[in-house]
């Protein structure tokens, strides 16, 4: 009856409330920031990214600097889509407009209408008109993020095998 989001809950540095460290600490590495971001986000949960004062009440440098780097390592990765659409029904097809080579597919569900993908997989198109099977998966809800080994494919075909109702894809990108 009621959408209710989840949260993953990690802090920036080293440590945290969960080991007793509220305060200081060093920056994690980038690359256990991003895979945070993968595993929650991209799982279709909020990521709750704690960041946590020095006893002087400001933020370390260093936590704003670790900050940056994760946003625009994000916004690199998936933030710039080649080609974006939408649409209802089991089977939504994404035209790249040529072959490119691509390695994350990114799918919303139009959460209004409830989460309503049970079973998938994503199919890609090669040059020559074959499909090949990319990735598949269970759930696709408010956001999901799918990483690849890079490919390189001229579409790319959302089949849904299972559903209650008739799936609403906001976005697929």
């Amino acid at each position: 009856v009621y959408w209710l989001p989840n949260e993953t809950d990690t802090s920036l540095h080293e440590g945290g409330a969960y080991e007793g460290q509220w305060f200081g600490g060093t920056p994690k590495p980038l690359n256990t920031l991003v895979n945070a971001f993968f595993n929650s986000v991209g799982e279709g949960t909020n990521l709750l990214l704690n960041v946590s004062p020095q006893s002087d009440g400001l933020i370390p440098d260093s936590y704003v600097q670790r900050a940056k780097e994760l946003g625009n390592t994000i916004s690199e990765r998936v933030g710039n889509p080649l080609a974006v659409t939408k649409g209802e029904g089991k089977t939504i097809e994404l035209d790249l407009n040529g072959a490119v080579e691509i390695d994350h597919i990114v799918a919303m569900e139009d959460i209004a209408f409830g989460e309503r993908v049970r079973k998938y997989t994503y199919e890609g198109q090669k040059e020559d008109g074959t499909w090949i099977k990319l990735a598949d998966g269970d759930a696709i809800g408010h956001k999901r993020i799918i990483q690849l080994d890079p490919v390189t494919v001229k579409k790319v075909r959302l089949q849904i095998s299972e559903s209650v109702l008739t799936p609403k894809i906001s976005k697929l990108y």
